[in-house]
């Protein structure tokens, strides 16, 4: 990257830095749950996403990567090919050998990689014991749908093609993650492969966004419905209601075991409680976790209340549902 792009990425860092500095020390804390240093972090992370929304996806990709976690000490980590796409395996000691997790990361279809997740995956490996796959699935606007779910129905396949049984595979996912999870789950669905099940996270299930809440918690949540509607409109190749782009539409009947992980205080909680009740209504068997007060995808951010626990559940989940 060059000096001048360096400088271009820098600059919205800061004054997102500065106006989220001075939100947070002349206005009221929006939750009683929350520090001060929660809703600093949340106005500089909503601010700066309000700034870069219109930009292209390559400069969005250069302001908003997150550093990477060092990986921990008691975590291997192998570089591999899944599909044709770069994933990272992290492998915990004594892990089970026959069984996988493969994590989707989030960031709207346009952000995020694989190594960005790595502290946050390696819990749940850690915690269930089992290893746990990253995938780098390819990003919008360059690649729209169906490019990400291609990849994922190609890295799930040479999981299978390595001798794992369907039912000793969860899929997890974040946010957009999580709807590319839901979504893989539903392909190979229709292709009668059954999976072990999926652990989703705040996951975008309704590119359109219609749950009253996107309104309702506007004024809580980081992420803000512009930005998300720029992320859909890149991604969906104008098919916002296919059911590959929003799983919500899909049919459900005949699904494996799933978790869904919401904060209460998210805008997309409306949409995703609503397919937790289609999912029941399916015969799905479905697990929630409702955390009061926590944002979209607040159990990736250290430090934040609810953490421990939302990923505590999750790990429940999947020791439970893979009979661990």
């Amino acid at each position: 990257m060059t000096k001048a792009r360096l400088f271009q990425s820098a600059l919205p860092i800061g004054r997102a830095a500065l106006s989220g500095l001075a939100k947070t020390m002349l206005r009221p804390v929006a939750d009683p749950t929350w520090s001060r240093g929660q809703q600093l972090w949340v106005h500089v992370l909503r601010d700066l996403l309000m700034r870069v929304k219109d930009c292209d996806g390559a400069y969005q990709r250069s302001v908003l990567g997150s550093p990477v976690a060092l990986l921990p000490k008691d975590i291997t980590e192998t570089k591999l090919t899944l599909g044709q796409r770069t994933a990272y395996r992290w492998t915990p000691p004594e892990a089970s050998s026959k069984h996988r997790l493969i994590h989707f990361h989030g960031g709207g279809y346009v952000i995020g990689d694989a190594l960005h997740v790595r502290s946050y995956v390696c819990q749940l490996a850690r915690g269930m014991g089992i290893p746990a796959v990253s995938v780098n699935y390819r990003l919008a606007p360059e690649h729209p749908y169906p490019a990400a779910i291609d990849d994922g129905e190609a890295a799930v396949q040479a999981v299978l093609d390595q001798g794992i049984a369907p039912q000793n595979i969860l899929l997890a996912g974040d946010s957009a993650g999580g709807n590319l999870a839901l979504a893989t789950l539903l392909r190979f669905q229709r292709l009668g492969v059954r999976l072990g099940g999926a652990i989703l996270g705040s996951p975008w299930v309704d590119l359109s966004m219609p749950g009253a809440s996107v309104q309702t918690n506007a004024s809580l949540d980081y992420l803000h419905v512009e930005v998300a509607a720029g992320w859909a409109e890149m991604y969906a190749a104008g098919q916002l209601g296919h059911p590959e782009v929003s799983p919500s539409h899909a049919e459900f009947h005949g699904l494996p075991p799933i978790h869904l992980a919401i904060g209460d205080a998210e805008c997309l909680r409306d949409d995703q409680l609503s397919v937790a009740e289609r999912l029941r209504a399916s015969g799905v068997e479905v697990d929630v976790n409702l955390a009061a007060g926590s944002v979209h995808c607040w159990y990736i951010q250290a430090g934040l209340p609810g953490t421990t626990d939302a990923v505590d559940h999750m790990v429940a989940f999947g020791r439970r549902t893979l009979k661990r």
